[in-house]
């Protein structure tokens, strides 16, 4: 057993020294592979849509995206895989960015449930790696207005990585910019450094060994409202509500602050959505779900949290929008590089403050987690592990969460495409597996918006979910 133990050690260890050397530099990364082979339905994509106040030209947009982006690898490729199994970027065709960038035009007044359907149509139409990783299309309303839906295969780029990719393409308002979001980043769940060095060792030891358990040794989550059954199924529905000014919710945070907790934006957030799942499934859940949560019970169902792993080295938004532009789009802002915090959802709880009091404690904890890392560690082991291994361990990580949640902090100021103002940016990831809801944040232009795609079978209609966050929203404003 040892002698095996080592000889995978070398074989690792060769393999990252060989990778760095850039040997394999057409080569998909560990992480990203993963996500490659377990997108078997080819829909497993970050998608963006973002509104223009006017109706933005196809053929320049074409030459502005060629220009932009035509030297980076990923956007002139596709996928092939090697004779071990490997996924890699073939470019060694001529690429054509006009099949890529396409457009239609709609016959009707561009509004909230247009743009709904016109991403839920989006979404379910599969886009094999091998022939598209990524496209545009351009949705053109009777209004004047238009609908930019952008897709990239989640092999690519991960949701920071999308959002620096629209950032490269855009052009910044000159606009002052304003106080960011916070949110769970690497260099926020990093532990605390103990003076002492003993403890700090135990203390990363401890939860080394509470993360393994909860990935691989705990009990999968029981069956309930929100969780997927079918790891099939392919019929997606979304939602993308109205916006709730970003200053509102930083004044529900600052009120309800005190000198023993500080309340974040974060805090309010994740709150105000477990209050509003737990509004969804007393009133359209299962009826011993909704026995359970009646009599305080709670249902143990858990969010996994992505937190993006990467070394920052700007202050703002405007900053890293000028470094993308002055450096170029560079494989440091692309790739999957995020890791995983397991948040229970206090589901249980019928009193606001106590829910938010909760929140505030468990968030604090996980913002002293060695989870993120250890995730990505396991996600980039997970790259080199044979199929049928991979998809037993990928599976059985996955049965311990039924939400993901992400949290995607934009531009505090408006950006724009050749001069066409942009209005609304949305992000949604697709459902995979037994997570049978995405929930994505996001914040641009000082508005917060909340962005769901389900499994129809588990939401048929999320707008549910959002309505009910927007009144706890104005609940909390209240007290």
């Amino acid at each position: 057993m040892f002698t095996i133990f080592i000889a995978i050690a070398i074989v690792l260890i060769t393999t990252i020294v060989i990778w760095r050397a850039g040997w394999f530099s057409h080569h998909l990364s560990p992480s990203s592979a993963v996500l490659f082979r377990m997108d078997s339905n080819h829909t497993y994509h970050i998608t963006a849509s973002l509104i223009f106040d006017s109706l933005l030209p196809r053929d320049k947009l074409i030459h502005h995206v060629r220009k932009k982006l035509n030297h980076i690898l990923p956007f002139r490729s596709v996928i092939k895989t090697t004779w071990y199994g490997w996924p890699y970027y073939d470019d060694s065709n001529k690429f054509d960015f006009e099949s890529h960038i396409t457009s239609v035009h709609i016959d009707r007044p561009l509004s909230e449930a247009c743009a709904n359907q016109v991403v839920e149509q989006e979404m379910n139409k599969a886009m094999h790696p091998s022939s598209q990783l990524w496209k545009m299309k351009l949705h053109y309303f009777s209004n004047n207005k238009t609908l930019l839906l952008f897709r990239l295969n989640h092999c690519v780029a991960d949701g920071v990585g999308s959002a620096c990719t629209l950032l490269h393409i855009c052009e910044a308002c000159d606009e002052p910019e304003h106080d960011q979001t916070t949110t769970l980043t690497a260099k926020q769940t990093q532990p605390t450094s103990s003076k002492n060095p003993i403890l700090t060792f135990f203390e990363i030891l401890f939860s080394t060994i509470k993360t393994i358990c909860l990935l691989f040794v705990s009990m999968p989550e029981p069956n309930h409202t929100l969780r997927a059954s079918d790891n099939k199924e392919q019929n997606y529905k979304v939602c993308m509500g109205s916006s709730v000014p970003l200053e509102n919710i930083k004044n529900i945070s600052r009120r309800l602050s005190s000198n023993q907790q500080r309340v974040t934006v974060n805090d309010v957030i994740i709150s105000a959505l477990s209050a509003s799942l737990r509004k969804y499934i007393l009133e359209h859940g299962k009826r011993v779900d909704k026995h359970k949560l009646s009599n305080g019970v709670n249902l143990d169902i858990s969010a996994l949290v992505l937190a993006d792993t990467r070394d920052h080295s700007f202050r703002n938004m405007r900053e890293l929008m000028n470094k993308i532009k002055k450096e170029g789009l560079k494989e440091e802002f692309l790739g999957n590089n995020f890791g995983t915090l397991m948040l229970e959802m206090p589901l249980s709880f019928s009193n606001e403050l106590q829910r938010l009091e909760w929140t505030v404690k468990e968030t604090n904890t996980l913002k002293k987690s060695v989870m993120p890392i250890l995730t990505k560690c396991v996600s980039f082991v997970f790259g080199f592990i044979p199929t049928p291994i991979f998809r037993f361990c990928f599976w059985t990580v996955a049965d311990r969460t039924s939400i993901a949640l992400s949290n995607v902090v934009g531009p505090q100021f408006r950006i724009h495409i050749l001069g066409h103002m942009i209005e609304q940016v949305n992000f949604m990831v697709a459902p995979i597996g037994s997570m049978g809801t995405i929930i994505s944040v996001l914040s641009y232009n000082q508005q917060v918006k909340l962005c769901i795609s389900s499994y129809q079978s588990v939401l048929p209609d999320p707008s549910l979910i959002v309505d009910y966050f927007h009144n706890t929203l104005s609940e909390l404003e209240s007290l």
